[in-house]
């Protein structure tokens, strides 16, 4: 039996004082070929961008594969050319690589890897709670999305928290504690260094933060957009902290983000499931490991 890939059902779109689409159901099977035709303003692209998740319909449903089209798993089984097909005035060619055939996938992605510290993570460390407890699994988690990135040429940006010498430029807190804090997470030091055996290669990002959010006074936001990329799969430590707070900084700047519930962990273990619940709620998808690589292996 046909499996529709795309529907539209009665949907209806207005753009200010002119109506786009009016009504509009349409289905598509698998297998079929099937060309949509009109004259400018016809609503094409606008009922095209509904199928793809880009804009949404005022009244009516649109389905891809049965899904919502904003969820980017049906998404990733869609190849897309766009109208103005133009490569743009920089192309960017560092760790993606020459460019090659891949298809045209919507949105691009790249991999946030937060804190993921030896002081953190490492038994010699003395800043991680409740994460040495749960190390091993995390950080194995953390190789096997690494690795995955890397074999799809998605983009691995790490993000690390590194201070001055007598933090200087910490928050509040860490500078009325940088007694107690006597040097850890100063840059150059030992614990403030990426873990060992984690996937890390040298033509991957890493960029330094002084704040729980990796965009916080950070190019983060520069770099994804010279990138290109559209939506994030964040992993790492601490849920409650550094990941919730990149996360939400993220949908604030508009990135559509999935957060890889076994590569993350928390320094104080009884908010790591609250914290992805609350994510959850608006501001990612939590998904596995399996369940990310398993979307990108359909694709």
């Amino acid at each position: 039996m046909s499996t529709a890939v795309a529907e539209l059902i009665d949907v209806h779109k207005r753009f200010a004082d002119t109506e786009a689409l009016r009504g509009l159901s349409m289905t598509i099977m698998q297998g079929e070929i099937v060309a949509v035709l009109g004259p400018n303003g016809a609503g094409k692209t606008t009922a095209m961008n509904l199928l793809l998740g880009l804009r949404q319909p005022d009244q009516g449903t649109a389905r891809l594969y049965g899904q919502d089209p904003r969820n980017w798993r049906a998404r990733r089984n869609i190849g897309v050319t766009p109208q103005d097909t133009d490569f743009p005035v920089s192309w960017v060619n560092r760790s993606l690589g020459p460019p090659q055939v891949r298809g045209f996938q919507m949105p691009r992605e790249a991999l946030l890897v937060i804190d993921i510290q030896k002081e953190v993570l490492d038994p010699k460390g003395t800043l991680g709670g409740d994460l040495p407890k749960v190390a091993d699994d995390l950080l194995a988690a953390v190789r096997t999305m690494v690795d995955w990135a890397h074999g799809q040429s998605v983009p691995v940006i790490w993000i690390r928290m590194a201070f001055r010498e007598g933090y200087i430029d910490a928050p509040l807190s860490v500078r009325e504690a940088a007694d107690e804090m006597a040097g850890r997470l100063v840059d150059g030091s030992w614990g403030a260094d990426i873990c060992d055996d984690v996937g890390q290669r040298e033509d991957d990002f890493v960029i330094t933060k002084k704040r729980p959010s990796a965009f916080f006074g950070t190019d983060l936001d520069w770099l994804l957009r010279g990138l290109g990329v559209e939506r994030l799969i964040v992993i790492g430590t601490s849920t409650n902290w550094a990941v919730e707070s990149t996360v939400r900084d993220a949908e604030s700047l508009d990135y559509r983000v999935v957060i890889a519930r076994e590569a993350t962990g928390a320094r104080m273990g009884d908010m790591h499931e609250p914290s992805l619940r609350t994510m959850g709620t608006r501001f990612a998808e939590v998904v596995s490991v399996a369940e990310v690589i398993g979307g990108s292996a359909s694709g």
